[in-house]
């Protein structure tokens, strides 16, 4: 069910107004879509009004969710009440992972829907390494090419948005993102463009980062899609 407006000017002895509102039918797909394309959009508007850099994501894997998920012993709920709980308190694990059989289609939904591939900017090369480096108050993110060579320093990603859409049979579910991080300040790059963070020799990746400037806590490697 969803809520439409509904003009009442030609009904009889009703007064002139366009304010009237009624429940009707709705195709479930297509309501999911407006709901969500709305809610996108607001969030857009205001990353575009505070001035800061955002970025859609889209990830696919599989979601795993915690027992705190269940409240009350209730283990059948409606997909809406599912959705706010994971978007308010995260009760999961997500899993990023694609199998070779689905690269294929994953290739064809990324262009269809004019994606593109991780990292690739105007400009800039595609990282091969997405290093986060835990330091004493933070954790930091640096994009590496594939001799190590530090192309980007960021804080960590803060999700403004996050949606999953889940497979009921099998497959790959979906996560879409809208998030935001901060640069590094130009001070902090220049300091870290002159030290080694990975050792990198042939498939073996170490950390070489001095003990003084944090610890390597995770180190992904990205396989890009051709």
């Amino acid at each position: 069910m969803c809520i439409r407006d509904r003009n009442t000017t030609s009904f009889p002895g009703y007064p002139a107004s366009t304010e009237c509102y009624t429940l009707s039918g709705a195709v479930a797909e297509l309501a999911v879509r407006a709901r969500y394309s709305k809610a996108l959009q607001w969030c857009v508007m205001n990353i575009r009004n505070l001035g800061i850099n955002g970025e859609f994501c889209v990830d696919f894997g599989k979601i795993i969710l915690k027992d705190e998920i269940i409240r009350k012993n209730r283990r059948i709920v409606s997909g809406w009440t599912l959705q706010q709980r994971a978007q308010l308190g995260e009760p999961y694990h997500w899993i990023s992972h694609v199998p070779s059989a689905a690269e294929a289609d994953i290739a064809a939904f990324i262009a269809k829907e004019e994606f593109v591939q991780v990292g690739e900017k105007p400009g800039i090369p595609l990282h091969s390494f997405e290093t986060h480096v835990k330091r004493k108050k933070d954790v930091v993110q640096f994009d590496m090419d594939p001799e190590g060579k530090v192309l980007a320093g960021h804080e960590t990603w803060y999700a403004i948005q996050r949606s999953h859409m889940i497979s009921q049979i099998g497959g790959q579910d979906v996560r879409l993102q809208l998030r935001t991080r901060n640069p590094l300040r130009p001070q902090e790059m220049d300091t870290v463009r002159k030290m080694k963070i990975l050792d990198i020799s042939g498939d073996a990746v170490n950390s070489a980062l001095p003990a003084e400037m944090g610890q390597v806590v995770y180190t992904l490697s990205l396989i890009h899609i051709s």
